[in-house]
């Protein structure tokens, strides 16, 4: 679905783009989605000349889901002191889980991707739930009609913090 997207952003950017297509749901649930995009990050550090190209900077870029599973991905490379990615560019975001308020179409996702852990899903599945501190740089876009504007806006948020928190802490 996004492979004309792709290949625009490379060519403006003159940089390789890796397109990875996950497990859905609910045929797979959380988290071999985030541990696949972990196998391909890994698979890119380990074997980029083999494919003609060098990884100098490694940015995950996604979309609702796949926004999400970047994040998540990002997070697990800094808690388990793995070189990080350089950057995210991540779009309308289901980071926020399921909850009170949360619209019917997403507490259907996050029932997809959780499976029996939805009523007590676990805190490294969901965004907002996890430790942003250290993530990398990140760009988030959400319209200001879109349904995931509050979870981009809360994850928004939380990253801000975090960076006024470590500027601070440099002080």
């Amino acid at each position: 679905s996004h492979e004309r997207t792709a290949r625009v952003i490379a060519t403006q950017t003159q940089s390789t783009c890796v397109v990875l297509d996950y497990h859905r749901s609910p045929e797979a649930q959380f988290p071999v989605q985030r541990d696949e995009v972990l196998a391909c990050i890994e698979w890119i550090r380990r074997d980029d000349l083999q494919w003609g190209f060098k990884a100098q900077k490694l940015i995950l870029w996604g979309e609702s889901a796949g926004a999400t599973l970047a994040a998540l991905a990002a997070g697990q490379l800094r808690d388990r002191g793995q070189p990080q990615v350089d950057a995210m560019v991540l779009f309308y975001g289901n980071f926020n889980g399921p909850g009170p308020g949360t619209r019917a179409q997403s507490l259907w996702v996050w029932q997809q991707l959780l499976g029996d852990r939805f009523e007590h899903p676990p805190a490294q599945a969901i965004p907002t739930r996890c430790d942003v501190r250290g993530w990398p740089a990140t760009w988030l876009a959400a319209g200001d009609a879109d349904p995931l504007l509050k979870d981009t806006s809360l994850l928004a948020g939380l990253l801000q913090q975090a960076r006024s928190e470590e500027h601070t802490s440099e002080l």
